[in-house]
C-alpha cells in the first residue's frame, strides 16, 4: 500500500506505508501543493496547487501527465470521481471545476460566493457536493449542471464537505 502526502513547498511524496520508503517525489508546480490524492486503481495521483493549477501524474514514474489549467487563484482541492474519468477542483476563485482526465477539458463550472475551498464527488458520480468560505454548501448535478440543493445557516465558512453514499435529489427515508 502507499501513501501520497504534500510538502511545504511545490512537490508531493509517494511512500511505501508499510515501511516508509520513499518511492517516488513528484515536482513541477510553481507553487504549494495544497491537495495530492490517488485515483481508485492507483495508477494516477492529482495535485492541487497555489499556482492556480491541478495536474495528474503517472503515479509509478512521476511523469505530468496534464496540467488543468483555466482557474484564476490558487487551486485548494481535488477528487477523483469514482469511475476515474473526471477530476473536480475548488478553487480561491469562487469556482469549483470538473475536468475530463483523459483530454484535460473543463466539462462543468460551478460558482459560489466566496472561495470554495473543496468539491468531491458522490459515490455513484453522479454529483458534486462543494463547501466554501460563503458559509454554505452545495450540491450540483453533474448531469444538467445546476445547484440542486444549498445547505445553508452555518455561522462560519465550510471548510469540508463530503456524502455519506448515494444522493438521490427527491430522497426521503433514505436521508439518516
Amino acid at each position: 500500500s502507499r501513501v501520497v502526502t504534500c510538502l511545504h513547498g511545490s512537490t508531493a511524496c509517494i511512500r511505501k506505508a508499510s515501511s516508509q520508503e520513499e518511492l517516488l517525489t513528484i515536482s513541477g508546480h510553481n507553487g504549494t501543493v495544497h491537495a495530492a490524492v490517488f485515483s481508485r486503481e492507483g495508477f494516477h495521483v492529482a495535485t492541487a496547487s497555489a499556482d492556480r493549477t491541478a495536474a495528474i501524474w503517472n503515479a509509478r514514474t512521476g511523469e505530468r501527465l496534464r496540467t488543468l489549467e483555466g482557474h484564476e487563484g490558487e487551486v485548494y482541492s481535488v477528487a477523483f470521481s469514482p469511475d476515474g474519468q473526471h477530476i473536480v477542483t475548488s478553487s480561491e476563485d469562487r469556482t469549483a471545476r470538473v475536468w475530463c482526465v483523459a483530454t484535460g477539458e473543463s466539462m462543468a463550472l460551478f460558482l459560489h460566493k466566496w472561495a470554495v475551498t473543496t468539491a468531491s464527488f458522490s459515490p455513484d458520480g453522479g454529483w458534486v457536493v462543494t463547501a466554501s468560505e460563503d458559509r454554505a454548501a452545495r450540491i450540483w448535478s453533474l448531469e444538467t449542471g445546476e445547484c440542486t440543493r444549498t445547505l445553508e445557516g452555518h455561522s462560519s465558512p465550510v471548510v469540508e464537505a463530503t456524502f455519506s453514499g448515494c444522493w438521490c435529489p427527491d430522497a426521503t427515508a433514505q436521508e439518516q
